[in-house]
């Protein structure tokens, strides 16, 4: 039996090392040893989170494998008090399952999308997105279907779900004479912190099509979710509902639902158009793989508040793997057009998957054209970029590139979807020198025992090498603070403690 007190001993110095790192999201997994049970555990949880005051952290996952036992932990810390949100994803499944056989779903399920008003469908489900008190007179897609099938409508919802619904849940109403159902969930505002909203957003979708085929339905029609005030990029939408139906697609077995539609306003163009990049204008439903990477690698890290940057070897552009990519070129070997274009870049949708952008610059006008870049990737809400560096300029080092680019992602004020910035270095020799130099830089900031620091006198996010590697740790379990993600967190631990401790009386 491991030493109780030295659980809560290390439980309390990672929460000081989160706090110390400014992080805003932490994983745990409940099965540490066979001879510590998972109650155990969370008691020890409990008293170790109550000791740091916690001003960064806004989100915690608790992962464990074993489905029966997160449904159990589950509903063990819902019986506590109503101070926390918890949710389970372990019904999603990943491409890392493995998919079903032919012959397990003898059915196959289409999939396309179309212009249109979702309540002119003829099929046996709509699905409404709402808030989580269920108010039908907000919103337009509800609007519209109050007015098809009357107010009726939201007096039922309200009967059938007094308290509301959480985040992702269903709430499910006859749909009149118009179609069999009517499904109603409810998304959180955006935030990138942990990728929180675009798990719930997918949780939701997903629940749906899974419901559709427990009440034996041949179709369902969802409207475009998520993009008018509560601001999820478009792209983010698009690409989100594709892997949810994909995932139902090849890993849940079907009888009943064959067909599964998206309608979008004709007037949408940016979703419109973001349909087209991750879907394509085809009728049927190919898997889009994700790309999986095993090996070992050496990278160096900044956080910048919610946007991690990274730099890192690869051999080419090709491997980008991101919703931009940003090529710089010097003056002496850019093209004339790029040469003498007016915002020094030249922007194209290469294919509709990605962005192309070609810059123009060198040590003058370098910030100048980065931060027109950053501006515009802003404008599109994209949340991860690949900037391949300028190399072989001794005017602007790999170094001083990477820290101008730290510095606009700090100083905007406006980022609210940047999750991730790639700094990539084509040469490996080249990238070798900046890791090395980086740990010579780390031994003598140690000497000198004074970090560095900016003109406000608060020190910066510095570039740490970092060694890893990409495998599987999926969040089971979830819990997360009833309060907008941009609020810190600074009475999480109490409420976590009142309702670990009511739950596990």
């Amino acid at each position: 039996m491991p030493d109780q007190d030295k659980v809560k001993q290390h439980l309390q110095e990672m929460f000081s090392k989160v706090e110390e790192e400014k992080l805003n999201s932490l994983a745990i997994p409940l099965k540490m040893c066979d001879s510590l049970p998972e109650v155990t555990l969370l008691q020890h949880f409990n008293a170790a989170f109550n000791k740091p005051e916690l001003k960064y952290l806004k989100v915690i996952y608790l992962c464990y494998e074993d489905i029966q036992m997160t449904e159990k932990l589950t509903m063990m810390l819902k019986s506590g008090q109503n101070s926390l949100n918890f949710y389970d994803f372990s019904k999603v499944p990943t491409y890392r399952d493995k998919p079903l056989k032919d012959k397990e779903n003898p059915v196959d399920v289409t999939f396309r999308w179309t212009q249109g008003d979702i309540i002119d469908q003829k099929t046996d489900i709509i699905v409404n997105s709402t808030n989580k008190e269920l108010q039908l007179k907000k919103g337009a897609v509800s609007l519209s279907i109050l007015k098809k099938v009357g107010n009726s409508l939201a007096e039922k919802c309200h009967e059938k779900y007094p308290n509301g619904i959480d985040y992702g849940s269903l709430a499910i109403t006859s749909g009149e004479k118009c179609w069999k159902y009517i499904y109603h969930f409810a998304l959180p505002s955006w935030t990138v912190n942990a990728e929180f909203s675009k798990k719930i957003f997918e949780q939701a979708v997903y629940n749906c099509l899974i419901q559709a085929e427990k009440d034996k339905c041949n179709s369902i029609a969802f409207p475009v979710l998520g993009t008018g005030k509560l601001k999820y990029p478009w792209d983010d939408v698009a690409r989100t509902m594709r892997n949810a139906f994909c995932k139902f697609k090849f890993h849940c077995r079907h009888i009943n639902l064959k067909e599964m539609i998206v309608v979008l306003h004709p007037d949408d163009k940016r979703s419109i158009e973001a349909f087209e990049t991750w879907i394509g204008k085809q009728s049927y439903l190919d898997l889009f793989s994700e790309e999986l990477l095993h090996q070992t690698k050496s990278i160096l890290e900044a956080r910048c508040n919610v946007t991690k940057i990274i730099i890192l070897h690869l051999p080419s552009t090709r491997f980008h793997q991101s919703d931009a990519l940003i090529t710089i070129s010097d003056p002496e070997h850019a093209s004339p057009v790029l040469k003498n274009i007016k915002d020094g870049m030249i922007k194209d949708k290469q294919g509709c998957t990605f962005w192309s952008i070609k810059v123009c610059s060198n040590k003058t006008n370098y910030i100048r054209n980065m931060g027109k870049v950053l501006e515009f990737i802003l404008e599109e809400r994209l949340s991860t970029i690949t900037i391949s560096l300028l190399e072989n300029d001794d005017t602007l080092p790999l170094r001083r590139q990477s820290k101008i680019i730290r510095d606009l992602v700090l100083e905007n004020e406006n980022n609210r979807y940047l999750q991730l910035v790639k700094l990539i270095v084509l040469d490996g020799n080249s990238f070798a020198s900046l890791l090395s130099e980086t740990e010579q830089r780390k031994l003598d900031r140690r000497s000198r025992l004074m970090p560095g620091k900016n003109v406000f006198g608060l020190s910066k996010p510095t570039f740490k090498a970092v060694t890893y590697s990409e495998t599987s740790q999926l969040p089971k379990l979830i819990i997360s603070a009833k309060m907008e993600d941009v609020i810190v967190v600074s009475d999480l631990e109490e409420k976590l403690k009142v309702s670990l401790n009511e739950a596990l009386v």
